[in-house]
């Protein structure tokens, strides 16, 4: 998973110019498994991403729906609904306005 990690760190710039100001990427994670996502959420936030964890498909939806997200890592295995199935569901929400990594352990 590490691999991952160090490879999506390196596609991703960590800020985005938004006229004269530079915000952080902001970053959906939805992941199950307690402490792989709180492991990943602390890598990326050392990588200066901002983070948010949804452990359920529900609550990504509802942050979805809330909040900007310019990318969302999501484990394909989640309870309830699949990760290419909330994929497809984030993606319908944000207009395509999101970029989508699957994640498979």
């Amino acid at each position: 998973m590490l691999c991952f990690a160090s490879d999506f760190i390196k596609k991703v710039p960590v800020s985005a110019d938004i006229g004269s100001m530079a915000k952080k990427v902001k970053i959906l994670l939805v992941e199950d498994d307690k402490k792989f996502a709180e492991s990943l959420n602390r890598l990326l936030t050392t990588e200066g991403y901002e983070v948010v964890h949804a452990e359920k498909p529900q609550t990504a939806i509802s942050y979805a729906k809330l909040q900007h997200f310019d990318a969302a890592i999501v484990d394909c295995m989640l309870p309830q609904m699949n990760g290419v199935d909330l994929g497809t569901k984030l993606k319908e929400i944000t207009g395509n306005g999101i970029s989508l990594y699957l994640m498979s352990g």
